[in-house]
């Protein structure tokens, strides 16, 4: 172009460059900018668990932790290579993952993926029944199958801040509500309850259905849009059909540490038995965590870096 050009050899011994002109020589750190600044802003992937291993334990770079919610027994946990179980059917149960916490900066974007498969038995007329939240790791007694139930308070769960996105199972009229936890709180049943949780806001009443045997896709995302202020989207997907979206914005002492991940279904919504038959809860067949950085400040940052380094060179 205008400004020269260069050809880089690309071999096994490494990498030449050779420029035709000093200009060039001049304006590499900004021409590096441009060409690897798109490499930089890619997401960072936290967690990929597909339990290839068959190990509920994080035993791979970016496994989790999984755990019961509700029983030190771990009952409402199932494991094999390829998949992970939540065991609900006849009983309101969760499981909860635990990995390495992650502090959004302005900009920042936060995004869970789970896929997972329906038991032949799906219920009805199930209002808010199948939830999921990302909450602080704030104890490191929370990486252990708990119990929690409506008599007995885990002051674990007490003063544990973050979100959770629950969806209508067959209602007729189905939504996607948002919720904050309310900190601190005297419950301490973490996902067993909305009780002690705050509304931020419902979808419109939009009317899916979700049926026996068949993959769908949980989503929540979470962007840092101000200092204190937080954006949050929950969304179901069935196969390339997007079933229902909802975002809210928390805008006052927002929770900003996550590193705990939780699922749970109440009693008689996946599955008609809480035994080791087939149809006892949904199976996750994969569960993601990834982080995007702000574009524009990671852009200007690796651009000013370049360009102090031209001025030093100078």
């Amino acid at each position: 172009n205008n400004h020269g050009t260069f050809s880089a050899v690309l071999s096994g011994e490494g990498t030449g460059l050779k420029f035709n002109n000093c200009r060039m020589k001049r304006n590499l750190p900004i021409y590096l900018a441009v060409l690897l600044t798109p490499s930089l802003l890619s997401a960072q992937i936290i967690i990929n668990d597909s339990w290839t291993d068959g190990d509920r334990a994080s035993t791979g770079v970016l496994d989790a932790d999984w755990w019961s919610s509700n029983s030190t027994g771990g009952n409402s946990v199932e494991v094999a290579v390829g998949e992970l179980g939540m065991v609900t059917g006849t009983s309101g149960r969760g499981i909860h993952g635990t990995f390495a916490p992650q502090t959004l900066g302005v900009g920042d974007r936060l995004i869970v993926t789970a896929t997972f498969t329906t038991p032949s038995t799906v219920g009805s007329d199930r209002g808010g029944a199948f939830k999921m939240a990302l909450a602080d790791f704030n104890d490191a007694g929370l990486a252990a199958d708990l119990s929690s139930s409506s008599s007995s308070v885990n002051p674990l769960y007490t003063s544990l801040p973050g979100y959770m996105v629950d969806f209508d199972i067959n209602t007729g009229s189905e939504d996607i509500s948002i919720r904050k936890h309310t900190d601190p709180n005297t419950s301490g049943r973490f996902l067993g309850t909305t009780g002690e949780w705050d509304s931020l806001g419902s979808s419109s009443d939009d009317g899916y259905s979700i049926t026996g045997e068949t993959e769908y896709f949980s989503v929540m995302a979470f962007d840092r849009i101000g200092l204190d202020s937080l954006e949050i989207t929950g969304s179901i997907s069935q196969g390339g059909v997007l079933l229902d979206t909802h975002t809210e914005t928390d805008t006052s002492g927002i929770a900003n540490n996550f590193g705990m991940l939780g699922f749970w279904a109440n009693s008689n919504t996946f599955g008609s038995t809480n035994s080791a038959d087939p149809d006892n809860g949904i199976t996750f067949t994969n569960i993601t965590i990834e982080r995007i950085p702000e574009p524009s400040s990671a852009g200007l940052l690796l651009l000013g870096s370049l360009l102090v380094f031209r001025r030093r060179r100078s």
